[in-house]
């Protein structure tokens, strides 16, 4: 692709897509023939489509410019054209074809037209083709119609039918899947070419085939996609929904400092001490994450956790004092929490490993995966992981389909784990 691969991506002033959708526009009549493998594949991108704008996978994109998780189905109804597209489908017939689809259809300007093209049929854009055609270039692309935050979005969504487009083992439409995502996503921060770039490449481009696809949330297909915030390519990015208040008025915290536990090893009821900095009616918690409730409190606190992640017994036979305030985290999905001096988040799912059957135990992901790039997994991508290295027998791990399996009955002894935390 050229450029600076490395380089993080910068917002070009133009259009992105906050809350997006997307429209199916299924070109040719194996597709609603239920005696053709098409009308499988129809059906199985549809799935993907309707469960994509909620997942981790696309939670990554987030972070640019407001971008929002979204019902990408919530759209206006996929269309299924029995008309037998041309072998040759090039980008005018695209526009045409989306065109079409919208003097019957009310135009939607977050909505992304996807045309879904047969085997029998291949696209063209100028002398660059899919597969099929004479000269691979691409397996997908997106483009727009118009001009500024009203243009018409699109992609074109080849068949998968050669090796250039496939990765190893992968059904079709898994292979499809993995082109979804990547033009989706793209489309979405960078929508007519002036949004989220590196110069040369669009987000997904950066984190085309390498690292290599993987199957993530819902045991479908996706790529690896750029983080600014990570300065690389990640799977996905753990969503966090808000706390959950326990009494009646809550309030935003305010910064990170101590908090205190009615638990050793800070654990327990969580509480800020109000009589800090003067009692300056700002709430905090160690890492400054959470909400605060309104009702001032005595507690009796056994151990405190500062900003760097260190919990201290401080108080092992209680220490009561009045002028606490309850810190919520209730209702926030794992991830929050470490368990020792200092944690990192995850950068994906994978495997997760568990020290009792059925996965149950203690959690850990074992850090020679994938000729150990320091990336850190759990099975699903939540959760935050311990930096120290341990010696960890285990009985059962988890993949990132959620299917357990208790591999080792009598126990299976290896170095280099890192504890998961949820």
């Amino acid at each position: 692709f050229g450029g600076n691969l490395k380089a993080n991506l910068t917002y070009n002033g133009g259009p992105v897509i906050s809350s997006a959708k997307v429209v199916f526009i299924f070109w040719g009549p194996s597709f609603s023939n239920a005696a053709s493998p098409d009308y499988a594949y129809a059906q199985g991108l549809q799935a993907y489509r309707n469960q994509l704008g909620t997942t981790p996978e696309y939670n990554v994109i987030t972070q640019y410019s407001g971008i929002q998780l979204s019902n990408l189905g919530s759209g206006t109804a996929d269309w299924f054209d029995t008309s037998t597209p041309a072998t040759n489908v090039t980008d005018a017939l695209v526009q045409s074809k989306v065109n079409s689809y919208l003097a019957s259809h009310t135009f939607d300007a977050s909505a992304i037209y996807e045309v879904v093209i047969p085997s029998t049929s291949y696209s063209s854009s100028g002398s660059s083709t899919s597969c099929g055609g004479t000269n691979l270039q691409y397996c997908a692309y997106h483009g727009w119609i118009g001009s500024g935050a009203s243009a018409k979005k699109y992609s074109i969504q080849p068949y998968p039918s050669c090796g250039g487009c496939q990765a190893s083992g992968w059904t079709d439409v898994q292979n499809q899947e993995h082109f979804v995502v990547h033009e989706t996503r793209e489309a979405v921060t960078d929508s007519t070419g002036t949004g989220w770039t590196e110069g040369v490449n669009e987000a997904d481009d950066k984190c085309a085939w390498t690292p290599a696809p993987f199957f993530g949330t819902g045991g479908y297909g996706y790529q690896y996609e750029w983080s600014n915030a990570a300065g690389g390519c990640v799977q996905s990015v753990a969503i966090v929904a808000s706390p959950t208040c326990g009494e009646s008025t809550c309030v935003s915290l305010g910064g990170a400092y101590i908090s205190h536990f009615t638990g050793l090893n800070c654990t327990g009821g969580e509480t800020y001490y109000t009589p800090y900095f003067s009692s300056d009616g700002i709430r905090r918690s160690w890492d400054g994450n959470g909400i605060a409730g309104s009702i001032l409190r005595t507690a009796t606190n056994m151990s405190y956790k500062d900003s760097s992640g260190t919990c201290t017994n401080a108080w092992p036979a209680g220490n009561t004092l009045s002028g606490f305030v309850a810190v919520y985290r209730s209702g926030t999905p794992p991830g929050t929490s470490c368990g020792e001096s200092s944690c990192v988040a995850l950068g994906g799912a994978y495997i997760s490993h568990f020290t009792g059957k059925n996965c149950t135990g203690t959690e850990s992901y074992y850090t020679p995966y994938f000729s150990s790039d320091g990336i850190r997994r759990s099975w699903n991508g939540s959760g935050n992981a311990g930096t120290v290295l341990r010696t960890v027998t285990n009985l059962s791990y988890k993949d990132s389909s959620g299917t357990c399996t208790n591999a080792w009955p009598s126990g299976n002894t290896l170095s280099g784990f890192v504890l998961i935390y949820r």
